[in-house]
């Protein structure tokens, strides 16, 4: 999968020393990007919310 030109809802984990190394190899997936960059967003918060023990 490309990435959608102007979508960018990844951008915030690239280049972050706080964000596990795993974040920098990110390659553009369906399952993580959806089919819209709103979807993206939501995906991503979600995964946020999961690896940050919100739900746990």
């Amino acid at each position: 999968m490309e990435c959608r030109p102007g979508c960018a809802a990844c951008c915030k984990i690239f280049g972050r020393p706080e964000r596990p190394r795993i974040c920098g190899a990110f390659q553009p997936d369906p399952l993580i990007c959806g089919q819209s960059r709103a979807e993206a967003v939501k995906i991503m918060a979600e995964l946020e919310d999961i690896d940050s023990g919100k739900f746990l």
